[in-house]
């Protein structure tokens, strides 16, 4: 299927050069997919990481409902890497 662009207000179909650089274009950004998806992955730990770090420093002493809030994001935390793990290793 022919891609298009707009000069000038008209619509003028891709040359072929213009059409293999897309190709391109399109390709790299399909075999990057794992490292995006792998950088979102990581961004998101972090801030799970950076909101709850404080309660393993020693002069912090949990209460039951604090332990209770806190155990969804260690099962999250687990889950996210062990799906990791089958990935990369699998």
């Amino acid at each position: 299927m022919p891609r298009y662009k707009m000069v000038n207000g008209e619509r003028i179909q891709f040359t072929a050069a213009e059409e293999t650089a897309r190709d391109a274009e399109e390709a790299a950004w399909e075999s990057g997919a794992f490292d995006r998806a792998m950088a979102d992955l990581r961004q998101r730990r972090n801030a799970l990481l950076a909101a709850t770090d404080f309660n393993a420093l020693s002069d912090v002493t949990m209460s039951a409902d604090v332990n209770w809030i806190l155990s969804p994001f260690t099962i999250l935390y687990l889950a996210i890497f062990f799906l990791l793990f089958v990935v990369v290793v699998y």
